[in-house]
């Protein structure tokens, strides 16, 4: 994420006590975070399948719930 939706996003992150990377590294990315589905990091990140796709909703409720929600119901691949 680039901008704003990646300056909040961040702070998100960072709030519940994880680390957010600007850079789609496959070895240490766990999640990646789309405002949208679709950009070049988002095709990248479809390549690599122990990457999980989220939309950032389910950033969202998982600060809300103060857990890790289940990715499939904010999840969508190509």
């Amino acid at each position: 994420m680039t901008g704003e939706p990646a300056n909040t996003s961040s702070t998100m992150v960072s709030l519940i006590g994880a680390q957010f990377s600007g850079a789609l590294i496959p070895t240490s990315v766990t999640h990646l975070i789309c405002y949208k589905f679709e950009g070049q990091k988002y095709v990248s990140g479809t390549k690599h399948p122990k990457i999980k796709l989220v939309n950032h909703r389910w950033l969202e409720d998982c600060l809300n719930e103060w857990k890790v929600m289940p990715e499939e119901h904010y999840s969508k691949r190509l």
